[in-house]
């Protein structure tokens, strides 16, 4: 026999970017995309397991999502084991790792799933049978922080003992005020210090638009005290209808009723601060302005929520969603209207959930679901107007911008002023590639045509014209790069090879191609200068790299026909060299180049490394063709900004630059983006891959008290299998809702030799293995980088 050793690693940490601002402008809805068959389904009730799944409750059945795929669960007539109906009204995830399932039009009572093996258990009201559920309708359900499962019905509050599956109730009685205040239980929470509350009465009914109430339970002797509508009492409660309970991370407790219901109550004196809508200043704290009624019922709140900004969120059934920002005092409204700060398809929205990465999920009457990522923003981007080629920094710390039309100036107030090579805009001599400062603070400029200067005295852009009438005039070279040396001298990487200038005496030496001599430079075209080790200049040209002695004046060429874009010594003295098939990393010790590769597989992937830079906190920053990379060297683990981020054009950056305070700036077609380090946070979170099936021959196998597996397997840690079973395939998943980019590698260890990157559906394939132990590993990255 063998032995087949099964765990997985996960290795998943997201990185985050933080908002510039709090307005409601840093707010993005992102339109999640759902299965086929949820087409013209709402979303009532949403809910994360402690594997990091997210539940959906829908009027078309349950739906299990990481991010990426969907796992659907219906009602089947002839499987016991299946949910009781498809149309589900609310979801709840324990701590075991049940989920609990509640009916309300339906009448098909309460069910509890196990996720790992499938069998659901259900749970009716029994007429003869006191300590069955109190009804078959259930609106709500929430476990505290001791385990306890709390039940809302339309027939009051049940506590259930697992243990022995019995349901305890808690209803109305007339005459006994310290009873529940309406059998129509629509909310629960529990607050910081353990207290649960309970909200009653529906918007929904017209019979009940008078009943309801608020109530706070005292656990230990089953009594309720109740907060009622007074219509003598402004500090009551503004309608007895309650949906919504939530205590902000300040300790502010608020309650949402229908109509123009948003409350912040003092718990201590059980008054009620409202909070009305004001027309004339729309931007206060408050609900949203009340809708119209809808079909059955009348607006009201149906959620109350912060995201991770402490903005307060308030959702509503027809009036759009209100975000309260307590650092500006002030609301923004959003929904389908033209006042929206984001324009919705929506106005009705029925429940929000944040999930433990910070995002909120919110689901609307109009059948979609919304993602909102409070980290995503629009990266900052200054307007320049033509093509930014190169950005350099003086010594007052303000920036020159190299552009495609001239030498632009941004001061630190924002001012711009140009300066032109040649007083014809249109003409190519006023195409900057590259500015280097030198120790006077002039900018040389490399162009199309020469080599020029500023000169900060004159305020003017001067042509270089070595003295004595020097032939080297440079004039006729096209200059790609700027390097500045010891003692006045720069370095030029032109199409006529590399070019050490004297500023001083005008002198220049010259290091030209020669075919017969193998010492001389690869390549005439030189694109990239390195940063200096010892004597010896790096050098990046259209046919490889080379190293200078400068002593010497001999060139070593290393082998490898790449086309050099990029050189950069980082400040541990690692070079880097960005080229057209990828990222290299330079070897010391072996004296060589080597395909840099990152934990989630093949940098190389991103194919095109055009420039290389380093933020404050050592990361490297790379410009790619298909977006820019933020890379922790000492984790090897990467960080996609692209597309995804809000700006469409960040993909066709085109150089890098860092700035003394440590941000960096990538030019594009128009302007360029600055990513301020120090507002990038790290998420310690770390979702965990799951192994989610095990198929023999292609056949699911199940838990059997004999078989291949006792227990499910996301929680078996070995198992042993015949010489003949050995045709089998894993199922495996990774939950990540941040990253629009992912990638899920898994390996056979003592069978593959690398690891191997998955393909959609999450399964690895393996057949007519050899006997012998094996180990089989997932680690999963997504767009935001990897763990240790």
């Amino acid at each position: 026999m063998k032995k087949l050793l099964l765990f997985a690693i996960f290795q998943l940490s997201i990185f985050l970017l933080c908002p510039f601002s709090s307005s409601g402008q840093d707010i993005h809805f992102d339109l999640v995309p759902r299965p086929q068959d949820q087409t013209g389904t709402i979303i009532l009730s949403m809910a994360q397991d402690n594997r990091g799944y997210l539940w959906l409750a829908t009027t078309n059945g349950l739906y299990k999502y990481d991010g990426n795929q969907y796992t659907a669960y219906h009602s089947q007539a002839l499987n016991p084991n299946s949910i009781s109906n498809d149309f589900l009204e609310c979801v709840a995830a324990d701590k075991q790792g049940y989920i609990w399932i509640g009916y309300f039009h339906n009448t098909s009572g309460l069910d509890r799933l196990d996720p790992s093996t499938g069998i659901v258990t259900h749970f009716h009201h029994k007429e003869n049978d006191s300590y069955s559920i109190a009804s078959d309708s259930v609106s709500t359900i929430m476990q505290d922080h001791e385990g306890t499962i709390w039940i809302g019905t339309i027939n009051g509050l049940d506590r259930f003992d697992s243990k022995t599956n019995r349901f305890y109730h808690y209803q109305h009685k007339e005459n006994d005020p310290a009873s529940l205040s309406c059998n129509s239980v629509r909310a629960i929470y529990e607050d910081k210090d353990g207290v649960l509350w309970v909200g009653t009465g529906s918007a929904w009914f017209d019979n009940l638009q008078k009943k309801g109430g608020l109530n706070k339970l005292d656990k230990k002797t089953g009594k309720f005290t109740t907060y009622l509508h007074n219509d003598s009492d402004p500090h009551s409660l503004i309608d007895n209808r309650i949906g919504a309970i939530f205590e902000d991370s300040h300790g502010n407790f608020w309650v949402g009723s229908a109509g123009d219901g948003l409350h912040k109550m003092d718990r201590k004196t059980g008054s009620f601060e409202r909070l009305l809508y004001n027309p004339s200043h729309p931007d206060g704290l408050s609900r949203p302005p009340t809708g119209q009624a809808i079909q059955g019922g009348e607006d009201h709140i149906t959620f109350i929520t912060e995201d991770n900004k402490a903005r307060l969120w308030i959702g509503t059934i027809n009036g759009g969603i209100n975000v309260y920002d307590p650092a500006t005092k002030k609301s923004s409204w959003f929904g389908s209207g033209k006042n929206s700060k984001v324009k919705l398809g929506d106005n009705g929205y029925w429940r929000a959930c944040k999930t433990k990465d910070g995002l909120l999920w919110i689901s609307s009457w109009g059948f979609n679901l919304y993602k909102i990522n409070p980290y995503k923003v629009n990266v900052p981007y200054t307007y320049i107007g033509t093509f930014v080629n190169h950005i350099a920094e003086d010594n007052s710390k303000t920036l020159w911008v190299g552009t495609n039309k001239g030498l632009v100036h941004l001061d630190s107030n924002g001012t711009t002023q140009k300066f032109l090579v040649d007083k014809d805009s249109s003409r190519q001599n006023n195409i900057i590639i590259f500015i280097e400062k030198d120790d006077s603070n002039r900018l040389w400029l490399a162009t199309l045509h020469g080599l020029y200067y500023f000169d900060p005295g004159t305020n003017k852009i001067l042509g270089y014209h070595p003295a004595n009438g020097n032939a080297n005039s440079f004039f006729q070279d096209i200059i790609y790069t700027i390097r500045k040396g010891k003692n006045n001298k720069l370095w030029l990487g032109t199409n006529k090879g590399l070019k050490l200038l004297d500023i001083k005496t005008g002198a220049v030496t010259q290091y030209q191609h020669d075919a017969k001599d193998s010492g001389s430079i690869s390549n005439n075209i030189v694109f990239a200068i390195g940063n200096y080790e010892k004597e010896d200049l790096w050098v990046g040209t259209a046919d490889g790299i080379n190293r200078l002695n400068k002593q010497t004046g001999l060139f070593k060429r290393y082998p490898g026909k790449l086309t050099i874009q990029s050189l950069f010594e980082d400040s541990k003295k690692d070079l880097w060299v960005g080229t057209i098939s990828g990222l290299f990393r330079y070897d010391r010790n072996a004296d060589m180049f080597l395909p840099f590769i990152d934990q989630s597989g093949e940098i190389s992937a991103f194919e095109s490394i055009w420039w290389i830079a380093e933020d404050d906190h050592q990361n490297l920053w790379l410009n790619t063709f298909k977006g820019i990379l933020r890379m922790n060297k000492d984790r090897y683990e990467t960080v996609v900004f692209g597309i995804n981020q809000g700006v469409n054009r960040l993909a066709l950056a085109n150089f890098g630059y860092t700035r003394q305070n440590g941000d960096v700036l990538f030019g594009d077609t128009a302007g360029y983006f600055t990513f301020n380090n120090r507002l990038l946070q790290i998420d310690t979170l770390r979702p965990r891959v799951t192994i989610s099936s095990f198929l023999l021959n292609n056949i699911v196998v199940e838990p059997s008290t004999n078989g291949i597996l006792s227990a499910p397997i996301e929680r078996t840690d070995e198992m042993r299998l015949n010489h003949n079973q050995n045709t089998f395939s894993f199922g495996f998943s990774s939950v990540d809702f941040v990253s629009d980019h992912r990638r899920v590698l898994y390996m056979l260890q003592n069978y593959d030799n690398k690891w191997r990157l998955s393909n959609e559906s999450r399964e690895a394939y393996y057949f007519n293995l050899p006997p012998g132990n094996y180990v089989f590993k997932v680690k999963a990255y997504g767009a935001n980088g990897g763990s240790d």
